[in-house]
């Protein structure tokens, strides 16, 4: 994904178990944030979550977004994207959380899928870095 630094190419490896906060907007205009587990994929971030969740209505109604990868082991080390839902599909979605389980847990997903999960894509439009050495 060439809108990220290469000096933070590594929070979004598929080797990286940072997360990304999620922040989606109400109706009232009012912010939300979520952690979800996320992959890259064809200059898309995506995430797979249940299509009737808070997070997914809000980006479907509202396709900006705000994702802050915070790296795990320095905390002073992360990146905003800021970007545009792009797409949805539930082709493979099971398939894609299980990836992203095995990344993040080492084993698939725990819980008994539903078959109706979504993949969502959001794309990437602006990316600021941020790193701090607290000594």
């Amino acid at each position: 994904m060439n809108i990220v630094p290469e000096a933070y190419r590594d929070l979004i490896s598929d080797d990286s178990k940072a997360l990304a906060y999620l922040s989606t907007t109400l109706k009232s205009g009012a912010p939300i944030t979520a952690a979800v587990w996320f992959g890259v994929e064809d200059d898309h971030i995506y995430f797979v979550s249940g299509p009737t969740t808070l997070k997914v209505r809000n980006i479907m109604e509202r396709p900006d977004v705000s994702l802050l990868i915070q790296d795990p082991v320095d905390v002073y080390r992360y990146m905003q994207i800021r970007g545009k839902y792009a797409k949805h599909t539930t082709e493979k979605s099971a398939d894609y959380l299980n990836m992203l389980s095995r990344r993040y847990i080492s084993k698939d997903f725990p819980a008994k899928l539903g078959g109706d999960d979504v993949i969502v894509y959001i794309k990437p439009e602006r990316v600021n870095v941020y790193s701090w050495d607290p000594e």
